[in-house]
């Protein structure tokens, strides 16, 4: 399945890697194995998201004083 999916992607010009073994997250998609059936790769995948959201978006970040709304 995993070589399937990396080919069908290639094919669209994205470059698919497993998200543990990215060294750029620029250049390629980050792929994070997960099944439902054994309760897995839930946590890999919102720990990739938070991270890539830190990293890429920090920028548009703000900071108000004030209360919440």
């Amino acid at each position: 399945r995993y070589w399937k999916m990396v080919g069908q992607f290639s094919e669209h010009g994205f470059n698919i890697e497993r998200y543990d073994k990215i060294k750029d997250f620029r250049q390629n998609v980050a792929l994070v194995p997960m099944s439902a059936k054994a309760g897995e790769g839930l946590q890999d995948l919102l720990a990739v998201s938070v991270g890539l959201a830190e990293r890429f978006l920090e920028d548009r970040l703000t900071d108000t004083i004030g209360p919440a709304m």
